[in-house]
């Protein structure tokens, strides 16, 4: 029997949302939820930004990142109703501009595997973080194409923009194979999604997305302060839009949530797309570990003996988690201007569960360990940080190096810092000591803290920084 949402159960996961901002120190959220085809809560908690007392309403757009990836594939579901494309289709015939790996690999990479996770392709997003500046989606798929496979297509769960921005550009392409491949993408968004299922506040233009009733991105600084983050990288998600480039609302969200558990009806009982193209979505393309699997833009996992379709999107300074249980038709989404705001999400999951399915009470407990643990670990990071960095470290840099794939850094100071300016945006940096005598340079930007440091290194008698990327080393030599 399919569960309902009562007014005690919507409380609690109200009261839920917003201990949790509390606790982990978001200034803003904004929660919605749906059962039984109806909206039972969209509401707003905190505030859109520090320093500025206007208040979250379900109509503040967020940044949402990955969640993004479903609209996309709604997109392309649509053209496989119209029979413009086929999940099963060679990717390259309908995108020629798409080379990944060799003709005889590229040829076996069907559109299923690009919006799946699974097109072969490693993660490479670094790429798009640090040149964005001039980066269009012809370039997008340059990039793409530059990149070895290291699975074959379908084997393998690899999580990254390169391939789903690639799906979007080709289902936009499909439906607009006149227009550059950006624009035709954004055009199919506007005809195939955003139109027709009324999200008029959704938008994928980052200008238009700051205008009105929008929250600011939020990030700890160095000492664990929460802080108004920069807008430099989402700057660089715009090339890669189709993959995490929409900012939307709680109201607009729970439009396609609607539409997702209606298995492809609209409110007003016209058919929007048939089940059969809807559910493809869902469909398992790989596993991503025992508990659950990637479809097409969503995660599929089975649990407290139900079936939970739902996913993340993360990027600097916002936090963002659709699910649904489609066995019970409940939905909910919750969005956060704050680095840590995933904790929220995560938990607000387990407590849907618990709530609506009496799954064993965890959610609030896991909350507050995770709370503390990310306290712990910011403040685990900040000892191993010397700021600012000393000039014994700092010597042993070029003031210049170039990278094939990360392009040119100068390294100045300014003052006392140390800044590694990369041209589309500059930081100051500390050095993190590593095992032995390794030195690596750590970025201080809010919401990238730590995050891939710049390891000293050497190589034909030349200086150069060394950055990982899963098993990838990004290597940036002295010029």
């Amino acid at each position: 029997m399919a569960a309902r949402l009562g007014a005690a159960q919507v409380a609690a996961l109200g009261d839920f949302v917003e201990a949790g901002r509390r606790l982990v120190g978001v200034p803003g959220a904004a929660l919605g939820l749906i059962s039984g085809g109806e909206v039972v809560l969209a509401k707003g908690f905190g505030v859109r930004a520090l320093g500025d007392p206007a208040p979250v309403t379900a109509g503040t757009r967020f940044a949402i990142a990955s969640l993004t990836k479903a609209l996309t594939s709604l997109m392309l579901a649509r053209l496989v109703d119209e029979r413009r494309l086929a999940w099963d289709a060679a990717a390259p015939d309908l995108l020629p501009g798409l080379r990944i790996g060799g003709a005889g690999t590229a040829r076996r990479v069907l559109v299923r595997h690009l919006a799946g996770a699974c097109s072969g392709v490693p993660p490479r997003d670094l790429e798009v973080i640090f040149r964005f500046g001039d980066l269009t989606a012809d370039g997008v798929l340059a990039m793409l194409g530059a990149i070895a496979p290291t699975s074959e297509p379908g084997a393998m769960f690899q999580y990254g923009a390169l391939p789903v921005a690639a799906a979007g550009f080709l289902g936009g392409h499909v439906a607009f194979p006149g227009l550059e491949l950006g624009a035709a993408y954004d055009e199919a968004m506007r005809t195939r999604v955003l139109g027709p299922l009324d999200m008029d506040a959704t938008t994928l233009d980052l200008e238009q997305a700051r205008t009105g009733d929008f929250a600011v991105p939020h990030a700890p600084d160095v000492d664990g302060n929460m802080v108004r983050a920069t807008l430099a990288h989402h700057r660089a998600v715009v090339p890669v839009r189709p993959a995490g480039g929409a900012w939307s609302t709680v109201d607009d969200l729970l439009r396609y949530l609607q539409l997702e558990l209606a298995l492809g009806v609209l409110p007003d009982g016209q058919r929007y797309l048939s089940e059969e193209a809807l559910l493809a979505r869902r469909a398992p393309q790989v596993a991503i570990d025992a508990a659950g699997s990637y479809g097409m833009g969503l995660v599929l996992s089975r649990q407290a003996g139900a079936t939970v379709v739902n996913h993340e999107g993360s990027l600097i300074g916002f936090r963002s988690r659709m699910m649904w249980l489609p066995e019970h038709g409940v939905g909910a989404v919750v969005l956060a201007n704050g680095d840590g705001g995933e904790l929220i999400g995560s938990g607000l999951e387990r407590k849907l569960l618990e709530v609506v399915l009496g799954a064993a009470p965890e959610a609030d407990a896991a909350l507050a360990t995770g709370a503390a643990r990310l306290t712990e670990e910011r403040a685990q990071l900040r000892a191993r940080l010397e700021v600012p960095a000393g000039a014994a470290a700092a010597s042993r840099l070029a003031a210049r190096y170039r990278s094939a794939t990360l392009g040119e850094l100068a390294v100045r100071r300014d003052g006392a810092a140390l800044v590694f300016d990369f041209g589309r945006f500059a930081t100051e940096v500390a050095v993190q000591r590593g095992p032995g005598d390794e030195v690596a340079f750590a970025m201080l930007e809010p919401g990238i803290i730590g995050l891939f440091p710049f390891t000293v290194g050497e190589r034909d008698g030349k200086r150069t920084l060394v950055v990982r990327e899963g098993s990838y080393e990004h290597v940036l030599e002295e010029t």
